[in-house]
């Protein structure tokens, strides 16, 4: 039986091309791990053929602290609410193994974190009221044809820092996705008290998030089974994915479900990205703007 306090879950499906970057980003700072998978259909119901995914993982796992479950996750006519209940097994199932559990990081096979060291300090120096962690998620949409990373920036052209809810207290129930249940405040859901949403995050401690920087195969699948699946276009957001390789320069307000939340993109080389790693974002306007996307997130899953 685990003894340890920190123990993150990840749901996978057909993540074979981001699966080990992200692994290695916080394999060493984690006790235990516990990876979901459905081996037949997406959230939407929709059927998938599994890659190797899962092989992938059980390779990395060099000091056996990872445990794949395997299962049948469509349950509801919404996909958003097949996502919850698959994320919310494997919390449980990770409480099982961590009964002293004090921190669950939710991290998507995608996402990439560039300090985790400082994420996990972030974490232990919060009170007990707090209940979760947002933090920032610097998005990479898709390659030029050159191979350079195509990243959201802002209206000023600085890489947008997304928040997102990436650690939550064990013993709360999901409401949606990866965000834990809040108590009400004049009828309405209360960040304030019980979130924590750093003020400032220079880049090099965000998240890399390859949410669209995959291949076709993976991007049309995805489209297809997601929990966004029953609101766009899948066939219609498809092309513009593709189109951006080459148009991304016209391409504005593009996002599936809000599009003005992401604004354009901008090409970055390796080096250049990593040049980000010590600079402070410089758009006065940029927490601000992030808040409000947060608070329609947590809006739609009162």
């Amino acid at each position: 039986m685990q003894t340890s306090r920190l123990g993150a879950v990840m749901v996978v499906q057909n993540d074979a091309e981001t699966v080990e970057r992200s692994l290695a980003s916080f394999y060493d700072g984690v006790d235990f791990l516990v990876v979901s998978t459905d081996p037949k259909r997406g959230w939407s119901g929709v059927s998938i053929t599994p890659d190797n995914t899962l092989d992938l993982i059980r390779a990395f796992d060099r000091d056996n602290k990872i445990e794949i479950i395997e299962g049948d996750f469509f349950h509801y006519p919404q996909p958003m609410r097949n996502d919850t209940y698959q994320r919310q097994v494997t919390v449980d199932h990770l409480m099982t193994r961590m009964p002293d559990l004090k921190w669950v990081v939710q991290v998507d096979a995608d996402e990439v974190f560039l300090d985790f060291d400082d994420f996990k300090a972030t974490m232990w120096a919060q009170p007990e009221t707090v209940r979760g962690i947002v933090w920032r998620l610097m998005i990479v949409f898709n390659y030029t044809e050159d191979g350079r990373a195509l990243v959201i920036v802002d209206q000023n052209g600085d890489p947008l820092l997304e928040p997102f809810s990436i650690a939550h207290r064990p013993h709360f129930r999901l409401q949606t996705c990866r965000l834990a249940e809040m108590p009400q405040l004049n009828g309405k859901p209360d960040p304030a008290a019980q979130y924590v949403l750093p003020a400032k995050i220079p880049f090099g401690r965000a998240l890399l998030h390859y949410s669209y920087a995959k291949s076709e195969e993976r991007i049309w699948e995805k489209l297809l089974t997601w929990s966004h699946s029953d609101e766009v276009d899948a066939k219609a957001y498809f092309e513009l994915w593709k189109r951006s390789k080459t148009e991304w320069p016209t391409l504005r307000d593009f996002h599936p479900t809000y599009p003005t939340a992401w604004h354009a993109l901008k090409p970055y080389t390796d080096a250049e990205l990593k040049a980000l790693n010590h600079q402070q974002p410089t758009t006065p306007s940029l927490l601000h703007r992030a808040t409000r996307r947060l608070g329609r997130m947590l809006k739609g899953s009162s």
